[in-house]
């Protein structure tokens, strides 16, 4: 696998096998894309479920909040939610993507987990970032905040 840099990642964006959408300028960097939270954060209903059932559908136990202009979501101490990316990506069937924490984000304590964090070749969509406040300070998730990272990797 090779690490795509800032020139070959414009590149693919022109030729459109790559695509990132909506795509600025200013969050490319010199080793992958900034991605932002969108505007849906998930959160569990945690007064109708006593415990989690890995062997059921859990969907009907996700609130879903909307993040508008100017309006912010507060993600308490100890909390964990499910952002939905601003960006749409598509990967080309040759590029896997890697999500990483963005750099300074763990000093407040945000953290998103990226155990997971591989964006399969052929991809195409919003992500799905599940992030935790492992801080003791609530901290604002607002839309169009940078929340992680992502490089891409062209496979041999």
């Amino acid at each position: 696998m090779k690490l795509l840099k800032k020139k070959e990642i414009l590149r693919l964006l022109r030729e459109k096998t790559l695509s990132i959408e909506p795509f600025e300028s200013s969050f490319l960097e010199k080793l992958g894309y900034n991605i932002r939270i969108g505007d849906t954060v998930m959160v569990w209903d945690r007064y109708s479920l006593d415990f989690v059932d890995f062997d059921k559908n859990m969907k009907r136990y996700v609130e879903k909040f909307k993040l508008k202009k100017n309006i912010y979501f507060p993600l308490h101490s100890n909390e964990t939610v499910i952002v939905k990316s601003l960006e749409s990506i598509r990967l080309p069937e040759d590029v896997l993507g890697i999500l990483h924490t963005k750099a300074k984000r763990p000093l407040y304590g945000l953290i998103v987990h990226t155990s997971g964090g591989i964006i399969h070749p052929g991809w195409s969509g919003n992500l799905l970032l599940p992030i935790t406040n492992i801080g003791n300070i609530t901290i604002r998730l607002t839309k169009g905040d940078p929340i992680a990272f992502v490089t891409f990797w062209k496979l041999d």
